[in-house]
């Protein structure tokens, strides 16, 4: 029995036609969002308070576009946090904190407070390091 068979390249203009098709749709539409924007967004450039007047009906409609967490009430407490110490070196000691960022979510990190008695500034570095501070710390 023999099969039909083609080369792999025998769809390749087809492909390359919905490319260019695909990107000139997304030129199209992205031609007519601008011109809706421009005609949506109209801030009062005219004073500090005049801009800040006029952009907060857009801050909430995006809030709400965007939906929770945006939309629920702020705190009216600091969250809840626990603290674990970890250990203490030359460079200071170390904290691990688990801090409740929504009902029923923990999220935690580590704190490092340096030695001495002169108040650090605050630093939050945000990482990668496999989804772990411990890994991104050399623990």
């Amino acid at each position: 029995m023999s099969l039909y068979s083609e080369a792999k390249e025998a769809g390749s203009a087809y492909r390359a036609e919905y490319l260019a098709q695909i990107q000139e749709l997304i030129r199209r539409k992205q031609g007519k969002a601008e011109r809706r924007r421009e005609r949506f967004f109209r801030p009062d450039f005219s004073s500090v308070s005049a801009y800040e007047t006029s952009v907060s009906d857009y801050r909430r409609k995006f809030k709400k576009m965007l939906g929770w967490p945006l939309t629920r009430k702020p705190c009216s407490r600091p969250p809840a946090v626990e603290e674990t110490f970890v250990a203490q070196d030359e460079l200071g000691r170390i904290f691990r904190l688990r801090i409740e960022a929504l009902p029923g979510l923990k999220l935690y990190g580590l704190l490092f407070l340096p030695a001495g008695k002169e108040r650090p500034p605050l630093v939050i570095s945000q990482h990668g390091g496999g989804g772990t501070p411990e890994l991104c710390s050399k623990f």
